[in-house]
This record gives structure tokens, C-alpha cells and sequence, in this order.
């Protein structure tokens, strides 16, 4: 094929104006995504909450072995 024979489009790109609505929709974003982390935060933060009332729980009843036995 020759370069006269190939056909071309071009396109124009025309940049938009922002609105209130793409202003709200990145601020809905950052807000999703800041309550996601946090959520996550909750959830590690209950996990270690958790594991560490085992751990004390364990510890008593040790202690109180010890100390009985």
C-alpha cells in the first residue's frame, strides 16, 4: 500500500470545562476512598484488640495456675 492510498483520520480533542458534577465526583472519590482506609484501620485495629484480650485471658489463668499450684 502506497501512503497516498492510506486513508486517515484525524481527530480533534477538545479539552472540557470542569463542572460541579466532575468537581463532586472526584470529591466522592477521595471520600470513598479515605472511609475505605479507615474501615481497614477498624478492622486491624479490632483484630489486635482482639488477640491481645486473649493473650491477658491466658496470662491470667496462668498466673493464677502459678500461684495455686
Amino acid at each position: 500500500m502506497d501512503d497516498e492510498d492510506e486513508i486517515t483520520d484525524v481527530v480533534e480533542v477538545l479539552p472540557l470545562r470542569h463542572t460541579r458534577w466532575s468537581i463532586l465526583v472526584i470529591g466522592m472519590s477521595y471520600a470513598a476512598g479515605l472511609a475505605r482506609e479507615t474501615a481497614d484501620f477498624l478492622a486491624s485495629a479490632t483484630m489486635m484488640t482482639a488477640q491481645h484480650n486473649l493473650h491477658k485471658r491466658e496470662e491470667d489463668e496462668f498466673y493464677e495456675v502459678v500461684k495455686n499450684g
